[in-house]
């Protein structure tokens, strides 16, 4: 089997995958480098020199289910800016909400363990998600705190919040986007599992930092313990996916008897229910059925 086909059997942005990769401290510093200067390219003119990948992710237990969560990489840079990065495969419609808690509990922490506010740093958090959330055109959005009127003048550069749409990433590649020109689109070529296989050679080619990453993704692979815990990311983002999946066809059926028995009341034929609600016939018919009991 072709070694490349291999690879691509592995979805880079799997949770544990992507957490091996970018993640394990003392061996992913470089990559982490060179993805984060990539990414932060289009908001720094300096680029970042050092960073120490931080052990401890785990934030208290006041998060917006009442648990603990884990952030997926977090590293400290030479600046002493924190930089978060999250992957995000399903929409659960509550992104915005999600980056802005996971920003506020690293500032937070910040600030109580620094000394006075003038020793507090900047928290850059980094979203990699594959659905639209920014409604623009672009793949790569980021974000600070300017004023309404004057937009040019921000009012800190302690925020700063980016996306990375996968989605438009590959709508964009679809279409004839020059991979050799940035290398964000390199990294964004190898993250997004279902590249075509020459252009994914092309880019290991000529980006030798995803020449290591790739190392890496084989190592998960043929380790037979690393593999196993990659599939098990892999069901439960299935299964995951497949109960909101279920909860969401229950909700728009209730919500659609609802409205139908609604309309009964007011004696629309049951014909005109059933198309405008999208229940059968049957059931509009069962539904009044039961109403006249």
């Amino acid at each position: 089997m072709d070694k490349d086909k291999q690879v691509k059997r592995l979805n880079p942005l799997n949770d544990f995958a992507f957490k091996n990769i970018m993640g394990e401290k003392g061996k992913s510093e470089p990559l982490l480098l060179s993805f984060l200067n990539a990414v932060l390219k289009k908001t720094r003119i300096e680029p970042i020199i050092s960073l120490e990948i931080l052990d401890d992710k785990e934030l208290p237990a006041e998060s917006l289910h009442g648990k603990a969560s884990r952030l997926d990489v977090l590293a400290r840079l030479a600046n002493n800016a924190k930089v978060n990065i999250e992957v995000q495969l399903a929409n659960e419609h509550n992104m915005s909400e999600r980056t802005l808690y996971y920003w506020g509990r690293e500032f937070i922490l910040g600030i109580e363990s620094g000394e006075n506010y003038k020793e507090i740093y900047p928290v850059i958090t980094i979203n990699i998600v594959n659905f639209k959330h920014i409604p623009l055109d672009e793949f790569h959005t980021s974000f600070h705190i300017y004023e309404d009127t004057h937009k040019d003048y921000m009012l800190t550069n302690l925020l700063e919040i980016h996306f990375i749409d996968m989605v438009r990433f590959r709508q964009k590649l679809s279409v004839g986007l020059d991979v050799a020109e940035d290398e964000l689109y390199q990294w964004l070529v190898y993250m997004n599992k279902n590249s075509d296989d020459e252009l994914l050679r092309r880019v290991l080619g000529m980006n030798s930092v995803l020449a290591e990453v790739n190392e890496k993704l084989r190592t998960v692979q043929n380790n037979p313990a690393l593999y196993h815990a990659y599939l098990g990311y892999e069901k439960y983002e299935r299964d995951m996916n497949n109960e909101k999946s279920y909860a969401r066809e229950e909700g728009e059926r209730a919500k659609a008897l609802k409205i139908a028995q609604n309309l009964l009341a007011f004696a629309i034929p049951l014909d005109v229910i059933a198309s405008s609600t999208g229940l059968t016939l049957a059931e509009v018919k069962r539904l009044q059925n039961n109403i006249n009991v």
